[in-house]
């Protein structure tokens, strides 16, 4: 069972267009594996860090936030899908 990662040679964004600026300038043109890896990672450990602090301060914001998460991420992952199929 192989289970690497592949990646394009080039970051591309969007119906294979490498011209988000804001992509490369945060992953660079040519991201390594350990790159996308980390940078996923840590905006990962920011999101729960957030959430953690509004849960014990305001519980219904907290709810929100996470309500709120969970659908822009699965709006992202529906839209990747169609790259997929």
């Amino acid at each position: 069972m192989n289970l690497s990662l592949s990646f394009p040679r080039r970051l591309l964004s969007g119906c294979g267009r490498s011209n988000n600026t804001i992509s490369i300038s945060i992953y660079g043109v040519n991201p390594s594996k350990g790159k996308v890896i980390g940078i996923k990672l840590a905006t990962g450990v920011i999101h729960w860090l957030v959430f953690d602090h509004n849960a014990d301060r305001n519980p219904k914001a907290a709810k929100i936030f996470s309500k709120v998460s969970v659908i822009v991420q699965g709006g992202v992952v529906a839209a990747n899908l169609r790259f997929a199929f």
